[in-house]
């Protein structure tokens, strides 16, 4: 308990110090230095990207402010776009049914290489520094743009999220602990944060690929194709698409986006398999995926409401090496925010996943997210969510600290 009180108190002046002394406050800082405008500009509530943020992430982060140009020409571009940036995250409060509540501080320090390297080209790379290091993401983006339309090419380490600029694949922009089952490494049959597998784990980034994507249609109509291959160098090579619509809409005077969209994933797992005598035999899976999405979002003043759907169904074919050991599931996931000064969010959700083969897959139930932004560089969030996950019944109750300098 002395433990627990010593973290939270050693956070709280973390906070504090960082907000006396913080003259602007960014979300990721490098971009908006460079951008030359607040991180308000590209969101909502971040990591929330709204239509300028994802105008910025489709032209390869390269857009910059106004005085570029001169400060360019006197070498003064690092100084006054420094591309670097960190993120630090803790859970200062995480509590499970069944299970004693535990402090993680901090869960994860980032350092983010982030901005333009030519006016074409860009580039987003997070190694995280702790608790272990390694490579979480890295993308390198190109784009141009041919009359009316925007086309680009993104290659790199990376998960949906760092491919498609709608954001309404990446769970993170909407719950901050809890995850859309459909979209969790750890739900999802196969995966294991130790073993990371196939690109079907939507939320995994230990990923390769590479993806071409671009606005058509006077910027209504978003297309992206691409492979990818898991973590393993002996992985297939795999398909994904997604196509979007975009729509703006006004509403008594407020301009509003409502977004729908398509994914869909085809390809192989290869499994080690646990019946051969043969030393590192493996076994093919056949996955699919095909998921259907709609994002609305509305400001007016203030006042900012957003909503999100998600379903998704897949199909593993072939599992444990045995032929028609076929595994399905459909799933379904909804969020509903509200956002008042940029400051102070609440989100309800629902989420549900079925399995008739594999009742391990089974989860359904609601959450709660209560957030508060004191600087714009600064996420507070208190969640509490009541899922049956395969017939057992677990609360969750977290407290999460993100920062940005």
């Amino acid at each position: 308990m002395k433990k627990t009180l010593i973290s939270l108190l050693t956070l709280a002046v973390t906070v504090l110090v960082m907000g006396l002394t913080a003259t602007q406050s960014w979300a990721v800082p490098s971009f908006a230095r460079q951008f030359g405008k607040p991180c308000s500009a590209c969101h909502t509530m971040w990591p929330r990207l709204n239509n300028t943020g994802r105008e910025f992430k489709l032209t390869a982060y390269t857009d910059v402010a106004q005085d570029y140009p001169r400060l360019e020409g006197d070498n003064l571009d690092l100084l006054r776009y420094s591309p670097l940036s960190l993120s630090v995250i803790s859970f200062p409060y995480t509590k499970s049914s069944g299970n004693t509540a535990s402090t993680d501080i901090p869960a994860e320090v980032a350092l983010f290489y982030a901005g333009r390297i030519t006016p074409n080209v860009g580039a987003f790379v997070e190694p995280v520094l702790a608790p272990d290091f390694n490579f979480e993401f890295a993308k390198v983006a190109a784009y141009r743009r041919l009359g009316s339309n925007t086309v680009g090419l993104a290659a790199g380490k990376m998960d949906t999220g760092g491919v498609d600029p709608y954001n309404t694949i990446r769970f993170t922009a909407y719950q901050t602990i809890n995850l859309p089952s459909a979209l969790d490494e750890e739900h999802v049959r196969g995966g294991d944060p130790d073993n990371p597998g196939d690109f079907f784990e939507f939320g995994a980034t230990d990923n390769t690929g590479i993806i071409a994507n671009g606005k058509f249609l006077n910027n209504h109509l978003y297309l992206a194709a691409g492979g990818f291959r898991g973590h393993s160098s002996v992985d297939p090579w795999d398909f994904y698409g997604r196509a979007a619509w975009e729509q703006p809409l006004i509403i008594k005077s407020n301009v509003s986006f409502l977004t729908v969209g398509g994914v869909v994933y085809d390809g192989t797992e290869r499994y080690a398999d646990p019946t051969s005598a043969v030393p590192d035999a493996t076994y093919d899976s056949d996955v699919s995926r095909f998921g259907a999405d709609f994002d609305f979002q509305m400001e007016a003043g203030p006042h900012i409401i957003e909503a999100f759907g998600l379903y998704m169904q897949g199909k593993d074919k072939d599992l444990d090496a045995t032929a028609g050991n076929d595994v399905k599931f459909k799933s379904y996931y909804g969020a509903a925010s509200y956002i008042y000064d940029r400051m102070y969010t609440v989100t309800v959700a629902y989420d549900h996943m079925k399995s008739d083969e594999d009742p391990s897959l089974n989860k359904k139930g609601p959450s709660i997210n209560v957030g508060y932004n004191p600087w714009l560089n600064t996420k507070l969030a208190l969640e509490y969510a009541d899922f049956s996950i395969d017939n057992d019944h677990e609360r969750h109750l977290d407290f999460l600290v993100h920062l940005y300098f």
